[in-house]
């Protein structure tokens, strides 16, 4: 079994730089429909059965512009979703993306797993539904490929911690743009990094 891990094409909130990261908002770009299509060209030829997203609409809307490509089923997957940054959701101001910088900190760089924004989620929270659906995923079996449609901040957080042996710098040196990413395979039980971002990582 393979898993494509990807990141949303570009949206509307990625333009006006509000923090989006609940409800059903904020479509993609003219720019961003084109790079959903191209990610779907890309993997035409993946073997790829069936998508899972997460439910907000730029990974929604992502993973069906793919799914029309490569001709596969679209499903939403909670688990998917980008992390909640409570309080600090559809602003758009310095002091809001401040928190939620100074969250990503506390979380990557003190260790402190159970720090949340108010009313938001904490590290912990994200990586526990994160990886119970890989679980369950991986527990399906067989040898089919599918594709998971996520967001940057998820994916920062929790691939290091589903990926056997992930460099720990790897997410930081080659940051996830719209569209790109991973590809793992599952062995003996546990995912494997074989691709990122179009680089081999295995021989």
């Amino acid at each position: 079994m393979k898993i494509y891990f990807a990141r949303h094409a570009e949206s509307e909130a990625n333009i006006s730089n509000v923090i989006s990261n609940r409800g059903w908002q904020h479509p993609l770009t003219e720019n961003g429909k084109q790079q959903a299509e191209h990610l779907g060209e890309r993997l035409k030829e993946a073997g790829i059965s069936g998508i899972f997203a997460s439910p907000i609409m730029r990974a929604i809307h992502t993973a069906q512009i793919v799914g029309e490509v490569i001709k596969a089923p679209v499903a939403a997957a909670d688990a998917l979703r980008e992390f909640d940054c409570g309080a600090m959701e559809g602003r758009s101001d310095n002091e809001a993306w401040f928190e939620v910088g100074h969250a990503m900190r506390q979380w990557l760089e003190q260790g402190d797993l159970d720090y949340r924004i108010s009313a938001g989620e904490s590290y912990s929270e994200v990586l526990e539904r994160f990886r119970l659906f890989i679980t369950k995923v991986i527990a399906i079996g067989g040898e089919g490929s599918f594709l998971f449609v996520s967001h940057g901040g998820t994916l920062r957080l929790a691939l290091p911690q589903v990926i056997k042996d992930l460099s720990p710098t790897l997410y930081q040196d080659h940051f996830f743009n719209y569209t790109d990413y991973a590809v793992t395979e599952v062995v003996e039980g546990s995912l494997v990094c074989v691709e990122w971002c179009g680089q081999r990582t295995t021989s």
